[in-house]
């Protein structure tokens, strides 16, 4: 899985952003506000990766263990997935 390539990564101030633009700026009008974990998750997308890569990548960055690392990595991805933010 990947992030769409429609959708940037930004910063903006003190706050992580996807952006949509090309085809997905008319589908979603808006973007999507990330907290420290979603613009890690967000930039770990910005190549192939798997499920238990972000895991674990997750569980070695911020001090969470794996089974709460897990679950709120799936409800994230299914957040982008709703959006059209992610490549599978």
């Amino acid at each position: 899985m990947k992030l769409n390539p429609e959708f940037l990564l930004r910063q903006v101030v003190d706050s992580a952003v996807l952006v949509p633009f090309g085809k997905k700026m008319v589908d979603f009008n808006g973007m999507l506000s990330l907290n420290k974990v979603g613009a890690f998750i967000a930039k770990q997308l910005q190549e192939e990766t798997t499920l238990e890569k972000l895991v674990d990548a997750v569980v070695e960055r911020f001090a969470v263990d794996k089974e709460t690392a897990e679950k709120d990595a799936r409800a994230f991805l299914d957040q982008l997935r709703k959006n059209g933010a992610l490549d599978e």
